[in-house]
Parts: C-alpha cells; structure tokens; sequence
C-alpha cells in the first residue's frame, strides 16, 4: 500500500472529505495540521501554495477534489458504472459550490455587509442546496437511503461534511424540512468506521 501524509489546517473545512475516506477504506496515513504560522514557512514546499495537499511514497499532489476522486477511484467510493460516477460527481460539486457560500461571511470585513450575508445564506442559499440534495436522494432508483446508487459514495461523505460544519457555525439544526438528508447525516454518523474518527478527531469550529 503506498505511504500517504495529508497536509492542511487544523479544521475540517476541504481536507475533511479526504480525513472521511481514508477512514471507511480503512487506510493508514500521517495526519499533519499546520497553524496558520506554520504554514507560511511550509507554503513554498507544496504545489501552488495551497492546502489541502496529499503526498504519495514522497510526492504531493494538490487540489482537494482531485484528492477526494482518487481516493475514492482507489477504494471503492466511486459508483460501480460511468453513470453513477456523473451523478456522484454532480453532487460532488453542488457540495463545493454550498461550501464557497457558506464561506462568504467569514471573508467580509463589514460587519453590516456580514450579518447581511449570513441572513441571506440561511434563509434563501443553504436551503436551496438542501432541497437538491433532497430531491436527489429521492431520486436514486435503488432506495438505498445514500445519495447514489446502492452504498456509501464520496458524494456521501462530502455532504455529511458540509451538514457537519454548517449546523455548527448555524447554531441550530437545519434539516427540519429535509427528512431524507436527516436520516441520511444520521446513518453516516453510524458508520461504524465514521463514528470512530468522529470520536477521536481533534475538535474544531469547523
């Protein structure tokens, strides 16, 4: 099996995904979290200078989605035919494009301009990114309760993800009109592999 180390922050944020699914494959790697000092004395040693970064037997790679896809070509949280993999890969990104939102109030300066923002992202963004998830998951053929297909998909875990951070930094549970993503979030947690990691990961906001 190939040696792997992951380089990010210590949060969640993009290298969660990536923390998930070593953690269903059941693969050992070198977890390393940098403060944000330590990174400006790391950042000129990774491919363009940004986190998070995956290093192969010696080589870093970069880019978290192209992280997520590999590792989940590699173990078996791709789909099983070209057709699930479009679909998990569309859900994928929809996930991408929630987490850019949900990250616009922590980059404006104006304090105005920010209660503005968040006000907007949980009444009128965030819900509409959860109605597609929803409508997805009710989509899938196979009724297997995860997002695509019959079994857990990188798709799955991104979204598990974003659930995670976002009811955090919202305060309150956000899933009251979207019961199929609840029940989804809730049988991830079970995972018994995803559980484990849960329990033991370092605690962050986000």
């Amino acid at each position: 099996m190939p040696s792997y180390k992951l380089y990010y922050f210590n949060n969640r944020g993009l290298g969660e995904v990536i923390r998930l699914a070593f953690a269903v494959a059941g693969v050992d790697y070198e977890d390393i979290r940098y403060t944000n000092e330590e990174w400006q004395s790391h950042k000129a040693d990774m491919p363009l200078q940004i986190m998070p970064v995956l290093e192969i037997d010696g080589k870093k790679f970069c880019q978290s989605a192209a992280i997520s896809r590999m590792i989940a070509r590699e173990y078996g949280l791709y789909g099983v035919s070209v057709t699930e993999a479009f679909r998990i890969d569309e859900l994928y990104e929809a996930v991408g494009d929630a987490i850019r939102e949900i990250a616009k109030p922590f980059y404006e300066k104006d304090e105005e301009k920010k209660v503005e923002i968040s006000k907007n992202l949980w009444e009128v963004v965030f819900p509409k990114f959860l109605n597609f998830f929803e409508m997805r998951l009710g989509e899938n053929e196979d009724k297997s309760g995860f997002l695509v297909g019959g079994k857990l998909s990188i798709a799955d875990l991104a979204l598990f993800n974003i659930l995670d951070i976002a009811e955090g930094m919202h305060g309150s549970p956000l899933l009251g009109n979207n019961p199929k993503l609840q029940a989804l979030y809730e049988r991830i947690k079970a995972v018994p592999e995803i559980a484990a990691w849960v329990e033991k990961r370092p605690i962050t906001d986000h």
